[in-house]
């Protein structure tokens, strides 16, 4: 069999199944395995060498109840040692010393090494875990009603319009404008990308992007003050909807007068895939954040994201996906979180 094609098998096979199980790990993986688990709980490690990565799937053997997921997008890099897999998983677990039941999107990075599985980096959500467990959460708020997000509306009228309220689109733009020389299309894609790694100068290139009429954004994992029995899937969506929505509107403005700068490491890392309107990247960002309406009025805001960028055919994006870890958000306004009992 093709090298390729193999490992392109067995890459989707560990990214559809439970692979902590005896069936799948050692047998398909490297001796020198390790793991990357940027949004562990509190109280679980987030790297994992090949011995801690064994205690960890023993652990997951013995208090993993069942298991289910679906695996809904999976592309390959042009090389074919690197793979992107998407998709939602759930659980019944005993986690704590008590039943619970688990559910969250996931995004696995995986990467192959002489036909074997040698590097996972992998995002679920964490806070789920910890609800799970039984353990007492705080909530986190979004306070778009707090005063300073009239002030800011007041002080940045033109955040009311789609451009300012982080909608990419120019709505002068049709599709029947668009010039589609190949040089353009490369110039909006690279454009597009490169808010993933500007620096400084992040306004600079949210000015440069661009996207098609049907434009849908996301953010996974973001902390909610709303039970989860009424956000089964927590995903904040905006749109390209004219004009914004008011709540829409407000975040932008919550999020940008709570955290006026964020900078953007240059060396953020973009991957491209086989499919050429496809890209991920890891990106680390930071800047200041206060958060309106969680109680702190200074705190410090660093993330470990992972994006999802896809395009159409004139390199302009049709969806973008920030995958973020909700507990770095808790640790910027100084609000601590319960310990995971891990191992137990």
């Amino acid at each position: 069999m093709d090298d390729k094609i193999h490992n392109r098998e067995i890459a989707e096979k560990i990214a559809s199944v439970p692979f902590w199980r005896q069936e799948y790990f050692p047998k398909y993986f490297s001796e020198q395995f390790t793991m990357d688990f940027p949004s562990a709980p509190p109280g679980m490690p987030n790297h994992y060498d090949v011995w801690e990565a064994e205690r960890c799937f023993e652990w997951l053997n013995r208090t993993i109840r069942s298991w289910d997921s679906r695996l809904e997008e999976f592309y390959a890099a042009p090389d074919r040692e690197q793979f992107w897999a998407i998709g939602y998983c759930s659980a019944e677990v005993y986690w704590g010393e008590q039943e619970g039941h688990y559910e969250s999107k996931f995004i696995m990075r995986l990467e192959m090494k002489e036909g074997k599985i040698n590097y996972i980096k992998g995002m679920i959500e964490p806070i789920r875990m910890l609800k799970a467990a039984g353990l007492r959460v705080p909530g986190f708020h979004k306070g778009i009603e707090d005063s300073r997000v009239d002030e800011y509306l007041e002080a940045h009228p033109e955040a009311r319009n789609n451009r300012e309220a982080k909608v990419y689109v120019d709505p002068s733009e049709s599709d029947a404008e668009v010039d589609m020389s190949p040089e353009l299309v490369e110039s909006r894609i690279k454009n597009n990308l490169k808010e993933s790694a500007c620096g400084v100068e992040r306004e600079k290139y949210r000015r440069l992007t661009t996207a098609n009429p049907g434009f849908t954004g996301a953010a996974w994992f973001v902390p909610d003050d709303r039970p989860w029995s009424e956000a089964p899937d927590p995903v904040m969506v905006t749109d390209n909807k004219e004009p914004p929505r008011e709540a829409q509107i407000r975040i932008h403005a919550w999020l940008k007068s709570s955290s006026p700068w964020m900078y953007r490491d240059t060396r953020s890392k973009i991957y491209p895939t086989e499919d050429k309107h496809v890209y991920f990247v890891e990106m680390n960002s930071h800047g200041p954040a206060r958060w309106h309406g969680n109680g702190c009025d200074h705190g410090h805001y660093h993330q470990p994201y992972f994006l999802i960028i896809k395009f159409d055919d004139a390199g302009r994006m049709t969806h973008r996906a920030e995958i973020l870890s909700p507990l770095n958000k808790y640790a910027s306004v100084n609000c601590s979180l319960p310990s995971f009992p891990y191992y137990l």
